[in-house]
């Protein structure tokens, strides 16, 4: 998945330090539920493009394709 999606959800989740193991989750399934369309279609395009950038590299590192 995504960098940023996971920089994004943990960003939610560790807002404030969670009180126990059951907080963790029910944050995390809280975060997914309310994630905004805009994201996911940003994210979506992301995965999309880095998927592109490998392609054109032929597997090999493609990093300094994405700029």
């Amino acid at each position: 998945m995504d960098f940023f999606f996971w920089g994004h959800l943990k960003h939610i989740v560790y807002e404030t330090e969670p009180a126990s193991p059951e907080e963790v989750i029910a944050r995390i399934q809280e975060a997914v539920a309310n994630i905004d369309a805009e994201i996911l279609e940003r994210v979506r395009d992301n995965v999309i493009h880095r998927a592109e950038a490998c392609i054109e590299a032929h597997g090999a590192h493609f990093e300094h394709l994405l700029h």
